[in-house]
């Protein structure tokens, strides 16, 4: 999980009168009104942050500090727009509610292009609460993670590992062991998507006499844990006292990013048998998920690398109370 926040936090302001890139810190009750943007929000101890009906807050992140957040008809949107990078509404308040048709989106953005961030950004909303956590009302959170990142080359020729070009996955977790009470009834929607992993490359062509070059997340390294897996659609609901009620909860898992494809031989040479007429022949470089370089009349082909654990799955759909 990668979380970002950099810009230094202010007090409200109208959205034509705000620099972009701010954050905005509620230490007391604060009500949004029409439609504000926002970089993070910090919802602290004595604060409450209320989104009513026909209002809209655009935000990359909410981070609750300690207060309350009430989205009462109004509608969320937290987008990540920083590639791998996640988006997300977590920490501990003292009421989460959306009800009345409130709303809460999040959305996560696919992998980056380095392989640190290749792994397909997390769409997070996951909320303890010191009171009450209350969906109802036709209230909905959709969370959707981000496609993992495929490569044409592979990443490495060494041993690979972790969540490299991962899907990321989509979480809703409301309450925990400690939630006096959590309510997900009334018509609510709870929806999570996980996002498909990054495709292995494919084996390149053999070139004239030369073998090509091995495919795979690893040319020819061994590949494990949750490389190219998909990501988990997930939803969690913990309390002392739960109630689940007339609610419509989705969780869908991505598809593992696929194998890649074998490159195709090639030839060079008149067929003569005389040099340096003859035929020579260079070998497609291997797919699959750690493929080998081809051979050719004057090497050997490269070893693919083994692959083991989660390589290649689809994430996991799952419903917790």
């Amino acid at each position: 999980m990668v979380l970002v926040a950099i810009s230094p936090a202010v007090p409200a302001a109208t959205d034509s009168a705000r620099a972009p890139g701010q954050n905005l810190t509620v230490d007391q009750p604060y009500t949004v009104s029409g439609t504000e943007t926002w970089e993070n929000v910090f919802v602290k101890t004595d604060g409450t942050l209320s989104v009513p009906s026909g209002t809209t807050l655009n935000v990359k992140s909410v981070f609750l500090q300690g207060g309350s957040l009430l989205v009462r008809g109004g509608t969320i949107s937290v987008s990540q727009t920083i590639l791998g990078l996640d988006a997300v509404v977590s920490g501990d308040c003292k009421q989460f509610n959306v009800s009345a048709n409130g709303m809460i989106t999040v959305s996560a953005p696919a992998g980056g292009t380095s392989i640190d961030l290749s792994r397909g950004g997390e769409a997070i909303v996951s909320v303890n609460a010191s009171e009450s956590v209350v969906v109802t009302g036709n209230g909905k959170i959709v969370c959707t993670g981000g496609n993992g990142y495929g490569r044409t080359t592979a990443w490495t020729t060494t041993a690979l590992g972790g969540h490299v070009s991962a899907g990321g996955q989509g979480l809703i977790s409301l309450g925990g062991p400690a939630t006096p009470y959590v309510e997900i009834s009334g018509g609510a929607q709870l929806v999570t998507t996980g996002r498909n992993g990054g495709r292995a490359a494919d084996g390149r062509d053999g070139s004239g006499a030369d073998g090509g070059v091995g495919g795979g997340y690893s040319n020819g390294g061994m590949v494990s844990e949750f490389v190219g897996s998909g990501g988990d659609g997930r939803v969690e609901v913990n309390g002392l006292n739960a109630l689940v009620s007339d609610a419509v909860i989705n969780c869908i898992g991505g598809r593992g990013g696929d194998a890649g494809n074998g490159g195709s031989g090639s030839t060079t040479g008149s067929g003569s048998s005389n040099y340096p007429n003859m035929y020579f022949c260079g070998g497609g470089g291997g797919g699959g998920y750690g493929g080998g370089n081809g051979g050719s009349d004057w090497q050997s082909s490269g070893k693919g690398g083994s692959v083991s654990g989660n390589v290649g799955a689809g994430g996991t759909a799952s419903f917790s109370l």
